[in-house]
């Protein structure tokens, strides 16, 4: 199931976001500080978040311009709705049971608002096509066929089959299976059995849901862990990319305890690792008993603490006082591995990953590792995330990208044209424009300055015509680059 469309309305900043066109792989959101992007987000997550607990409360995340329409409105308020398309796999097993062309969209249109807990959803059926394959294989007496035969629509059906003097075994059975649907509504029975159960779950992650440097293993299954503190029990995965930056590396194996319990207890008093990552640097997971004092909930044993060891200095230090960019980059991982492992434990339910200003605190180099890791790693999932760095946009993918600006007397918009952006807005791609000209003029050997970028489309359609007729083409090796405006060309020898 695929996220194409989402629309927020009535959240914090947001009064009505506009209908947004979600990429089937990774969707951008630029915009600056306090646009609206983190709320948007946040908006998305409580579609069918992975935490159970979120929702919209009515108090804290209406807006406050609105209130007059909140308290004069009685009942559900919407806040977000999102369009999904079904695979042809989920269509394929929902026409196994109810016939082929029982739906007649493939879309699924939920919602989440004020005042009701639950989602609610939308899908189109043909009744007519499920009764027809409900009925068909019944064994009837020639003078009840025709009655049951006639019914187009459940309640028809119902009724013929209600109707039966001497009802058969299959129809006796039928009854109850339909008797067991909600409301008796082929649409409930749909979502309840298939697209609910189906529905990707939204993972949020922002750079305070980083790991702490120690965690109290007997809250893991208390449900007040938070993100960080899940990320810090999760085992980490990290792809060969991110070790080749001195990123962390992929799963740490479990060191052997061949002498037991006995073994393990000494470990704990000595802070031995027991787990191990082998990566540069190297991390280090101890179990640790707490310290005289300890604060809540750190004063409860046994605790995880995570440290990194540079080999290069041969020294370890606690994993919170390393950079916050590799703070960041591995609680993220960690917790994403995390909640993959439980996806697939699950049958395999979709993730939508959304991830807050992701990398924030790296390096220029290593955020555009960061976009490779999205591509490579991430993308098999939905990815939308939100920056205002220029590193962190793709212009090879500028079509993916979504401009968030707060408009005045409006609140937040986002829109998929990029030529409505205000300067601020667009200040990101424009930045990721110049330094990729300035990487052109700059770092590469051969250069070709043009006036501008129509002399630009004439040499690259030339030059492919030149290869066409198998001529003389222009060497790869010369970056062509369009300077129009610098003024009187000049000898630059």
């Amino acid at each position: 199931m695929q996220l194409i469309d989402v629309g927020v309305q009535r959240y914090r900043c947001i009064e009505d976001s506009g209908v947004v066109p979600i990429e089937p792989g990774v969707t951008c959101l630029v915009g600056k500080n306090e646009s609206g992007k983190t709320a948007f987000l946040r908006a998305l997550f409580r579609i069918n978040p992975v935490d159970a607990s979120a929702g919209f409360d009515e108090v804290v995340d209406y807006p406050s311009r609105l209130t007059r329409e909140r308290k004069t409105t009685e009942g559900y308020l919407r806040a977000v709705q999102a369009t999904f398309r079904l695979g042809d796999d989920e269509v394929a097993a929902i026409e196994e049971e109810l016939g082929a062309g029982v739906l007649t969209s493939r879309t699924l249109l939920v919602e989440r608002g004020y005042r009701e807990t639950a989602a609610r959803y939308c899908v189109e059926v043909d009744e007519s096509v499920a009764v027809n394959r409900l009925r068909r294989g019944l064994d009837l007496p020639p003078e009840h066929s025709v009655s049951v035969g006639v019914a187009t629509t459940l309640d028809d059906l119902l009724a013929a089959l209600v109707a039966l003097p001497e009802p058969s075994e299959e129809v006796v059975d039928l009854l109850g299976r339909i008797r067991g649907w909600r409301e008796r509504r082929l649409s409930l029975h749909v979502i309840d059995t298939y697209l609910s159960n189906w529905q990707p779950r939204f993972v949020y992650f922002a750079d305070y849901d980083s790991m702490p440097g120690k965690v109290a293993i007997p809250r893991r299954d208390s449900g007040t862990l938070g993100r960080g503190g899940r990320a810090g029990i999760a085992r980490p995965a990290v792809d060969g990319r991110g070790q080749a930056r001195g990123l962390p590396g992929r799963t740490p194996s479990r060191a052997a305890d061949p002498r037991g319990g006995k073994r393990r207890q000494q470990h704990q008093r000595r802070g031995v690792p027991l787990l191990v990552a082998e990566s540069r640097p190297r991390v280090e997971l101890r179990v640790l008993q707490p310290e005289p004092g300890a604060v809540p909930p750190l004063d409860q044993g046994p605790l995880l603490q995570v440290r990194v060891r540079n080999d290069r200095h041969r020294v370890s230090i606690p994993f919170d006082e390393r950079s916050r960019g590799f703070v960041w980059f591995f609680s993220f991982l960690a917790y994403f591995s995390q909640l993959e492992e439980e996806a697939q434990r699950n049958g395999g339910r979709e993730l939508i990953l959304l991830l807050d200003e992701p990398g924030l605190s790296l390096h220029a180099t290593a955020q555009d590792d960061l976009l490779a890791l999205i591509e490579d790693r991430l993308a098999h999932h939905q990815v939308i995330y939100t920056t205002h760095s220029p590193f962190l946009v793709d212009l090879q993918r500028l079509r993916r990208t979504r401009t968030v600006t707060d408009v005045d007397d409006a609140g937040t918009r986002v829109s998929a044209d990029l030529s409505t952006a205000d300067p601020e807005t667009a200040f990101p791609l424009q930045a990721a424009l110049g330094f990729e000209l300035a990487g052109s003029l700059f770092v590469e050997p051969h250069t070709v300055l043009v006036e501008g970028p129509s002399d630009l489309i004439y040499l690259d359609l030339l030059d492919a015509a030149l290869a066409h007729a198998g001529r003389t083409t222009l060497d790869p090796r010369w970056a062509k680059v369009p300077v129009g405006g610098g003024g009187e060309p000049r000898d630059l020898r």
